[in-house]
């Protein structure tokens, strides 16, 4: 009986944790343009990125100038996530980077298609 009991149990709390993780999982996954050049480029968005609250992950691509981004989106909107990209001074698709911080990058980052 006591193992009747313990199995029971155990399939209970297996069934609410596994209800609990698929309950919140919002993720969605986002795409932006940037006019990054650079290492230090990728280093400063993602890291700027990911700080926000629900981004699970920021991954710059130089080669592309893309940044893909996975989120929970109800913790964050893709509205935050590229103003938190044009507040570190770059684009994000169609809007254009903060110019008080872009002044703030190093020359070479702050115009698009700058080489180091």
């Amino acid at each position: 009986m006591k193992n009747i009991v313990t199995l029971s149990l155990s399939l209970v709390l297996t069934l609410f944790v596994s209800l609990n993780v698929f309950a919140g999982n919002e993720t969605e996954t986002l795409n932006v343009k940037t006019n990054a050049v650079c290492g230090e480029c990728k280093t400063r968005i993602e890291g700027n990125v990911v700080k926000l609250k629900g981004v699970k992950n920021a991954i710059l691509n130089l080669d592309t100038k893309v940044l893909t981004v996975t989120y929970n989106k109800e913790k964050v909107t893709a509205a935050d996530i590229k103003k938190a990209v044009t507040e570190t001074g770059y684009s994000a698709d169609e809007v254009a980077g903060n110019d008080k911080a872009r002044t703030n990058l190093p020359h070479c980052c702050q115009a698009d298609g700058h080489k180091h």
